[in-house]
């Protein structure tokens, strides 16, 4: 058996079209490979960069034969920057790999003109700048951060090849439209980091809001949908806001930063200059994207809050979408809590549906993250019947309820993390997302449900004898 993954079924049609045993294929989604984990000779992923790198692990960990396929550069995307990237995942794990790369190209002739006209002029072969020789050191203090005028990049060919090139470099779905939004939209902003005329990082972002009240009410209740204003309609239509569209919002669309100067804090630095630059001019900063351990704990010490998650799988990324906010003004900071109010009471009941399916990592993640947590005082009979599941043979079904409430308070506790990853997982799949016992006895390797429910045993056990959860949840 050999099984092709890939961000949509549509993009390996070709694959199945040309096999010559295609008995012996089987397409499946990326989340659906690593729930079931069908025994497989070979996989092979399509566009490995469209999928994200931590499922592209979580594969490269399971199975021992993998062809990882990506455009490296064209029409498709580019894979640059996840090449960068995932070669040290690849390098980690199976330092015997091999890359294979096909220069030729089988759709036009090698060399057409009208072929180089278009990446000419399109700029789908622009690249982030070259290191200088000798190479460039990053200093804080020899840096210049700014705000780029859209005219400057009419005039300023280097300059706008070098930020398209960036992005291209650390975005898989840069497209020649981008090009034009980027050059064409009134309320796109851009913003750089240069050192030497070097381009470091850049950001892009983007009015929104700003809605009379009518339009705002249209929106509220369904009727119109505004192009663009990703952030403003989606808490107003919902989160439930109905005035939310009204304030002005700047939405940060996209950093990069070049592959050579990564982890040095220039994001960090350009969203606090984004920040500073419209702190008399909007309500709030916003951002939206796809859920991972690594960007929510990004955001999250940039002084964003989540306000949001998407209740379907993105298409291209097969992650669920967060919002972000950081408030600007006090308007801003009231709708952060009205808005993180109506999440977090929510979000207990969705994940037992719609986000059943959401990584336990990322409920962990965004439930530390409540600023309008309000502690719940656990009732006597309810400790009682914790004590009786830990300690005596009481069954799961008869505490479904206090359990429930408990997790829901010693999630958010510091002490949680002293978990394993595993005891973490089996409380929030079971209690919370009311996964069945199979999905638990699957998911975690055990023998069997009687199994499962002795290890759920002894984890609530082991938090009831440290009186620690007794206290942070009164």
């Amino acid at each position: 058996n050999i099984y092709v993954t890939a961000h949509t079924r549509a993009a390996v049609d070709s694959v199945f079209k040309h096999a010559d045993y295609p008995a012996n294929l089987h397409f499946i989604a990326p989340d659906e490979l690593l729930k079931q984990r069908p025994s497989s000779a070979l996989l092979l992923i399509d566009e490995a960069a469209a999928i994200p790198s931590n499922l592209l692990t979580r594969m490269l960990q399971h199975y021992r034969r993998i062809v990882f396929s990506t455009t490296l550069h064209g029409y498709e995307g580019t894979g640059r920057g996840f090449e960068i990237r995932f070669q040290k995942i690849l390098q980690q794990y199976t330092p015997q790999w091999r890359a294979i790369k096909l220069h030729t190209p089988i759709r036009w002739a090698q060399y057409d003109p009208l072929e180089t006209f278009v990446y000419q002029t399109l700029l789908l072969n622009a690249q982030q700048s070259a290191i200088p020789e000798p190479p460039l050191v990053y200093a804080a203090n020899k840096c210049v951060i700014q705000k780029i005028p859209r005219d400057t990049l009419l005039t300023n060919e280097t300059l706008l090849q070098q930020i398209f090139g960036l992005l291209v470099s650390a975005h898989y779905q840069t497209k020649p439209a981008d090009l034009h939004y980027l050059l064409d939209h009134p309320d796109v902003s851009v913003f750089v980091i240069q050192q030497d005329s070097v381009l470091l990082a850049t950001a892009l972002s983007c009015r929104e809001g700003g809605f009379d009240t009518h339009l705002a009410e249209a929106v509220y209740q369904g009727k119109r949908r505004i192009k663009g204003h990703l952030i403003a309609q989606s808490l107003t239509f919902h989160a439930g806001i109905a005035d939310a569209a009204c304030w002005q919002a700047e939405r940060i669309i996209r950093i990069a930063v070049h592959s050579a100067y990564q982890r040095q804090g220039l994001a960090s630095q350009l969203i606090q200059f984004i920040a500073s630059t419209y702190a008399e001019q909007r309500d709030y900063l916003g951002v939206s994207f796809a859920a991972s351990i690594e960007m929510l704990q990004f955001w999250h010490k940039q002084g964003f809050y989540a306000v949001r998650v998407g209740l379907k799988r993105d298409a291209s990324s097969g992650t669920h979408s967060v919002i972000k906010l950081h408030p600007l003004s006090k308007n801003g900071a009231r709708l952060l809590y009205n808005t993180q109010q109506r999440f977090y009471e929510s979000l207990p009941h969705l994940l037992s549906e719609p986000l059943a399916d959401l990584d336990s990592e990322i409920i962990r993640a965004l439930f530390t993250t409540n600023v309008t947590a309000a502690k719940v005082q656990l009732s006597t009979w309810q400790w009682a019947e914790l004590e009786a599941f830990g300690h005596t043979h009481r069954g799961y079904e008869l505490c479904i309820s206090s359990l429930w409430q408990w997790l829901i308070q010693a999630i958010k506790q510091p002490e949680f993390t002293q978990l394993t990853p595993q005891q973490q997982g089996v409380l929030i799949s079971k209690i919370l997302q009311k996964r069945s016992w199979s999905y638990i006895v699957a998911h975690y390797q055990f023998t069997g449900k009687k199994a499962a429910i002795t290890y759920l045993k002894a984890t609530l056990k082991h938090c009831l004898s440290h009186n620690r959860y007794h206290l942070n949840c009164l």
